[in-house]
């Protein structure tokens, strides 16, 4: 018997003299359904180890290679109605590769769009990138970063924040700005996963990506509801 597994999907070769060792008498079909079993739940561990093996970076890689699949169109309650797209350069800052200062072929490369292909070709690698002193300031954007696509779920009756930066104290240019909340504020444990949407010359851009443990971002903003639609690009 041979159990082989390529590109998900398991295939199994059986031949009554196989080296089981097994005769051909009434008790084969049951021992070799038993061996059978045994070997699929071993390949199958393997395979889920490797799985959460798999380098952080090519997970965000993964994701982000969806969203690019989509031209993201969102109806504003005010009547604002604009539709953006995830460009290879966007994925730079929503990742924070900014924020690794002490490696500047990272924070500022001379080409974000070859940054990008760098990365989805594994030649930087989490290993590499956990060097940094400040990874742990994007270790939590990295980890969470398909949050992303619950945050753009398509529906009616979505938050949308018309963002107000004079109202905190902010670096971040954006106009608009989705998000998803995680936990309960009366529990003390309630994690915004926001993504900003910046905007230029009349065209929109997801500008970044943020993970906050607190509401900083919510008070005092206006709250505003909208539509998102998925188009095919």
């Amino acid at each position: 018997m041979l159990v082989c597994c390529r590109g998900g999907t398991i295939r199994v070769v059986w031949s009554p003299s196989s080296n089981l060792g097994l005769s051909e008498d009434k008790n084969t079909h049951q021992l070799t359904q038993i061996a059978l079993t045994k070997h699929v739940r071993a390949i199958l561990l393997s395979e889920r180890i490797e799985i959460e093996k798999m380098d952080v970076l090519q997970e965000t890689i993964a994701v982000y290679e969806r969203l690019r699949k989509k031209r993201y169109r969102i109806i504003v309650e005010t009547g604002e109605d604009f539709t953006f797209v995830f460009q290879p350069a966007n994925y730079h800052h929503l990742a924070g590769f900014q924020h690794l200062t002490d490696f500047q072929n990272i924070s500022s490369p001379k080409s974000k769009d070859q940054f990008y292909g760098l990365v989805k070709r594994q030649h930087l690698q989490e290993e590499y990138v956990q060097e940094s002193s400040h990874y742990n300031e994007i270790s939590e954007r990295l980890n969470t970063f398909s949050y992303l696509e619950d945050i753009l779920a398509e529906g009616d009756g979505k938050i949308i924040v018309e963002y107000d930066r004079s109202k905190l104290s902010s670096e971040i240019e954006a106009k608009y700005y989705l998000y998803k909340r995680v936990g309960r504020a009366f529990d003390g444990e309630v994690t915004y996963h926001i993504l900003f949407i910046g905007s230029m010359n009349e065209r929109f851009f997801p500008a970044t990506y943020i993970v906050e443990h607190s509401n900083i971002y919510i008070r005092e903003q206006e709250l505003r509801t909208c539509q998102i639609i998925h188009q095919e690009k």
